[in-house]
């Protein structure tokens, strides 16, 4: 079964700005390994697209991943954002400072 085909209960994205109607989900993984990487992107688009079901049409998604004292490469945090911007219209990273 694909994460984006469970059942997640109610939604409860960390920020919604009704201004810009958009949904803020802020992700703290772990970042290390090619299995944790996989998996925390099953895990976002999951969350992203069983929310766009209950979210206001039109609703844009942010993500933010806390990966704060976590030694990723470079190329990590490019495949997450790649991975995610098909339904993200951003991923940011806190260990950037943005």
């Amino acid at each position: 079964m694909e994460a984006f085909e469970l059942d997640w209960g109610t939604i409860t994205p960390e920020f919604y700005n009704r201004e810009k109607n958009a949904a803020v989900h802020i992700f703290n993984h772990n970042l290390s390994g090619e299995e944790n990487i996989n998996r925390a992107i099953k895990f976002a688009l999951g969350r992203i697209k069983w929310y766009s079901k209950y979210l206001p049409p039109g609703c844009s998604n942010e993500v933010v991943f806390d990966d704060r004292g976590q030694d990723i490469d470079d190329s990590v945090r490019k495949q997450l954002a790649n991975s995610l911007t098909p339904l993200a219209l951003y991923v940011r990273f806190m260990s950037e400072g943005r």
